[in-house]
C-alpha cells in the first residue's frame, strides 16, 4: 500500500506526516553513503522516524489545535541554534529535519527506534522445574535496554523538555544594596 509523504513546513500543512520529503531524504541518504531505492519503503523510514520525534515532549506549545505534528511550536526557545531567541512560530528546526533523516537512516539499517521492552527482556535463566526465575544486572539496576542515538540525541537536546514541561530558565542574581 503506498501512501503520501506530505510535509510540514511551519505553515501548519494539512495532514502533515514529516518534516521532509522523500526527495531531500534520498539526497541526504546519499551524502551519507547510503544508496536507498525508491520504493515503498522509504516513506515508512519517514514515518517510523516522524513516530519516535512525536513521542518527545517539546519545548513550546503547539501554534494550532488543529496541527498534525508537534510542530510548529510557539514560546519555544532553541538555544542551541540561536541564543536567548525565540524560535520562529512559523518555522521547523532544520535539526529537528536533520534528526528525522538520521533516524530513518537508522530504520533503513533495520533499527527498531522505539522497541518493546518487557520482563521477558530481562530473564536471563529460566527453569521450568521447580519454578526458578533470575534477571540480569540490568533489571535490577532498572537499566534501559531502549536503544542511545547519539547524533539524534544531540540534534534535539535544546528543543526538548527537563520532562516536567518546563523550558530552560535563565538565573539572575540580583544585588541589593
Amino acid at each position: 500500500m503506498a501512501f503520501n509523504i506530505v510535509v510540514e513546513d511551519g505553515s501548519i500543512v494539512p495532514n502533515a506526516n514529516s518534516y521532509v520529503s522523500v526527495v531531500d531524504f534520498l539526497s541526504y541518504a546519499e551524502m551519507n553513503g547510503y544508496d536507498l531505492e525508491t520504493d515503498n519503503s522509504v516513506p515508512v523510514y519517514l514515518i517510523k522516524a516522524m513516530n519516535y520525534l512525536e513521542s518527545k515532549n517539546y519545548k513550546g506549545l503547539p501554534v494550532s489545535s488543529t496541527q498534525s505534528l508537534k510542530w510548529p511550536r510557539e514560546g519555544a526557545y532553541i538555544i542551541c541554534e540561536q541564543p536567548d531567541v525565540l524560535y520562529p512560530s512559523d518555522s521547523i528546526p532544520a535539526n529537528l529535519i536533520k534528526a528525522q533523516m538520521q533516524l530513518a537512516l537508522l530504520v533503513s539499517d533495520g533499527i527498531d527506534l522505539m522497541p518493546t521492552i518487557s520482563s521477558e527482556s530481562f530473564v536471563k535463566m529460566e527453569k521450568v522445574g521447580p519454578l526458578q526465575t533470575e534477571y540480569s544486572d540490568a533489571a535490577a539496576e532498572n537499566i534501559s535496554m531502549r536503544p542511545v542515538f547519539p547524533l539524534v540525541d544531540s540534534l534535539l537536546q535544546c528543543m526538548i523538555t527537563n520532562g516536567f514541561g518546563l523550558s530552560a530558565f535563565r538565573t539572575v542574581r540580583a544585588s541589593y544594596g
